[in-house]
């Protein structure tokens, strides 16, 4: 009666776990009213989650190779957006990162997670939901770049 680890439900039921987890520590860094830790701590967790969660379901299910950059669009347009941060120092926000999420970020999310249920289901709506993935997944990473790169110097 026992869920395996190799057994896709229990990987969906880790993911629930794991998501459900990520909401409560965001509404209680919100009540508490948070750290700067906390600012910049939360979304670096939920980008290692869903790379945790993408690679293990790629190493367990073998999905097309061409579902992949779909699938973390939205994480290689915010990677890129950081090391040209670095690289380029008047690109650098002089005062903080405003890294709160957006509707368009958590809707990126929801399709990872429901692209990563279809391929672990093997589910034949696995590559267009991968495509909407990739679709809204470009659109947060430029809405978020944007938003570093244009949004005034805070006080």
């Amino acid at each position: 009666m026992w869920l395996r680890p190799e057994d896709p439900l229990f990987v969906l039921a880790l993911m629930a776990v794991a998501g459900a987890s990520d909401v409560l520590d965001g509404w209680v860094a919100r009540r508490s009213g948070g750290g700067d830790a906390g600012v910049w701590l939360d979304p670096l967790c939920d980008k290692l989650f869903i790379v945790s969660a993408v690679a293990a379901v790629w190493c367990a299910r073998r999905p097309p190779i061409e579902l992949l950059p779909l699938l973390v669009s939205r994480e290689i347009v915010q990677l890129a957006t950081f090391a040209l941060m670095a690289v380029v120092p008047r690109l650098r926000p002089r005062r903080g990162f405003d890294l709160r999420a957006a509707v368009v970020g958590k809707l990126a999310t929801v399709l990872q997670f429901a692209t990563v249920a279809a391929i672990l289901f093997a589910h034949p709506a696995q590559t267009p939901l991968a495509v909407a993935t990739g679709a809204v997944g470009l659109a947060a990473g430029a809405y978020y770049a944007r938003r570093l790169f244009l949004r005034p110097p805070t006080a």
